[in-house]
């Protein structure tokens, strides 16, 4: 007779699930047994060892965990890391320490790991029992922050049995760290303006401008003249590319 529940997950049994005690029978002789020297020479007990297989059934999902410095882990369904742009195919996302574990056995105890997102693939996509969940680039051209700043990852474990399909989520956060990938461009290949040739110095000749996508430090642009045909003194500042005449200007002499 079963007196307790039995989990053929539960780590108090080893032994692939099996149960093994022993069993005694003990004769028992009535305290006013009128013969009792009849018993000497007799077993009055006797033992014999049982042993009962647990099989296991389908009754645990996946769950995910983050694994701690003292390599413990803790169940944990969110995550959260950066990863520069650009970066590889096949690098795995840094910052992350993801674990995921079915306690079932067996064929119970198998399931598939996807992602929704199609720039970041799982690894491993089969697991059996448990294992360590990398997450790397699948499409490094999507890893471009001046598109994107930030994915919402989604690992999903799935089981394979046939009769129950119990599945658990993970979210990872994944912000996109800028670097300097993008070049200064012109508004226009080419300024062309006029000038009177009697304008005092100081006086604006035109407006030069560039952009940069890339943000902050990397998206900043300094202006200066690195050629000048015929060699007139004209000054542009370095910060607004605002251009303007630095010497007298003469149209005959030049």
């Amino acid at each position: 007779m079963v007196t307790g529940d039995i989990d053929a997950d539960s780590d108090a049994i080893s032994n692939n699930g099996i149960y093994t005690f022993s069993v005694m029978a003990k004769e028992v002789v009535p305290p006013d047994n009128p013969f009792p020297q009849m018993n000497i020479g007799f077993p009055f007990n006797i033992t014999t060892a049982v042993s009962v297989t647990v099989h296991d059934v389908n009754d645990n999902g996946p769950i995910f965990y983050e694994t701690a410095v003292d390599g413990t882990n803790i169940p944990e369904t969110t995550f959260s890391t950066s990863i520069d742009e650009n970066t590889s195919d096949f690098i795995a996302v840094p910052g992350l320490s993801i674990y995921v574990k079915d306690k079932d056995k067996g064929a119970n105890a198998a399931f598939t790991l996807r992602t929704n997102s199609p720039a970041f693939e799982v690894v491993p996509a089969q697991v059996n029992g448990e294992a360590a969940v990398n997450l790397r680039v699948k499409d490094s051209t999507l890893l471009d922050f001046e598109s994107t700043q930030h994915f919402m990852v989604e690992i999903t474990a799935t089981e394979d049995s046939a009769t129950k399909n119990f599945s658990a989520t993970a979210t990872v956060h994944i912000d996109i760290t800028d670097i300097n990938d993008n070049s200064p461009e012109f508004v226009n290949d080419t300024f062309v303006t006029t000038v009177p040739e009697n304008v005092t110095n100081g006086f604006i000749v035109a407006l030069v401008q560039a952009t940069d996508k890339d943000t902050g430090s990397f998206g900043e642009i300094t202006y200066s003249i690195v050629s000048l045909t015929p060699s007139v003194d004209f000054a542009i500042d370095n910060r607004t590319g605002e251009v303007t005449v630095a010497s007298t200007l003469d149209r005959e002499r030049n």
